[in-house]
């Protein structure tokens, strides 16, 4: 399906660019009346798809005038890591950070086909190694979040009271998977796409509860070159749950649109493990497991084809226990959205 989209978006690229051309040829005429044809079949085929997918209240929102979207987005990301707990009988608490990931993406939408690409520079000059794969698909009615990261250069403390140790980069490596589906019960007046994608125009304020499900799955590597047989050397977390959420769109005057949504979930499957350099122990399920959305976006629209805006979005999940470890894990991603339309 993937591929066929995307050849599919090359060809009608290929066509728009060959219709620009003027000649007098009773061949090439044709042939441009067939591309033109062609071209309005395919908008018609999208629109009529679009409709029957996401039916929509006209008074609420509304689909952009133009075709094509362009869009050019710098985007943010970070994670922060807590732990507090006991190892070798001495309670402990952690702090630890990664470096923020810059990257900056281009894309193009035609009839809500999309084709991009990310450049990040740390990577290119080879001063990062961190990997981060962002999928969002927003849509009125469904969509989802999709996160998996590789990263290493946390840097941070521990804090104990025998004394405080440092944790330089790569010392601890982390990796994660993160999901978050939704289903919105108000989908005809309330859009997240409006909010995220820019896919629609949100006309009037509106709000909707959501139900969803959200799954977290980590596992941090603790690479101690100093170590005893009582040290922790990895902590597996994995949890699934049910989300109920309320997210809302708020339109002020002069084309403006300000969102907010919250998604916190009930864990109802959790399964996690203790790795010590001298044995492998698995904790005991309880109910202090928590898994946290949250969304927020401010969008404005300008000369009527130009938009620019932020957006912010934040997963958190917490595992644990009082008498021996917990995790608290936060990860967000921020961006800032200059695009046009066609």
């Amino acid at each position: 399906m993937r591929l066929s989209c995307f050849l599919f978006f090359l060809l009608l690229i290929s066509l728009n660019a060959f219709s620009q051309t003027n000649t007098n040829d009773e061949t090439n005429s044709r042939w441009k009346i067939r591309r033109k044809n062609f071209i309005q079949k395919a908008d018609c085929v999208l629109s009529n798809f679009q409709r029957r997918m996401s039916p929509v209240d006209s008074n609420y929102i509304v689909r952009p005038h133009g075709t094509w979207t362009f869009k050019v987005r710098y985007n943010l990301a970070g994670t922060r890591i807590k732990t507090k707990g006991y190892s070798q009988k001495e309670y402990f608490t952690s702090d630890i950070q990664t470096d923020i990931r810059h990257t900056t993406s281009f894309s193009a939408t035609y009839r809500g086909i999309t084709l991009g690409f990310a450049v990040n520079p740390a990577r290119l000059t080879g001063k990062k190694h961190d990997f981060e794969l962002n999928i969002n698909s927003y849509g009125n009615k469904y969509g989802l979040d999709y996160v998996y990261q590789n990263t290493s250069t946390f840097h941070g403390k521990v804090n104990a009271p025998s004394g405080d140790v440092a944790i330089s980069s790569g010392i601890v490596k982390f990796r994660a998977v993160t999901t978050t589906a939704y289903y919105v019960f108000n989908g005809k007046k309330f859009s997240l796409p409006a909010a995220f994608t820019q896919s629609y125009i949100q006309k009037r304020s509106s709000g909707s509860f959501f139900l969803g499900l959200s799954y977290h799955g980590s596992s941090l590597f603790i690479n101690n070159p100093n170590h005893d047989d009582e040290d922790l050397r990895r902590i597996r977390t994995s949890h699934a749950g049910i989300s109920v959420g309320y997210g809302y769109n708020l339109v002020p005057p002069k084309n403006w649109l300000i969102h907010m949504s919250v998604q916190p979930s009930i864990v109802l499957f959790s399964n996690n493990k203790l790795y010590y350099y001298g044995d492998e122990t698995k904790r005991s399920n309880d109910w202090s497991d928590i898994l946290f959305t949250g969304r927020i976006a401010v969008i404005h629209y300008f000369k009527k084809k130009y938009f620019i805006g932020v957006t912010y979005n934040y997963n958190h999940s917490k595992t644990g226990d009082t008498d021996r470890i917990s995790v608290s894990n936060g990860k967000w991603h921020g961006r800032l959205i200059f695009g046009m339309r066609m």
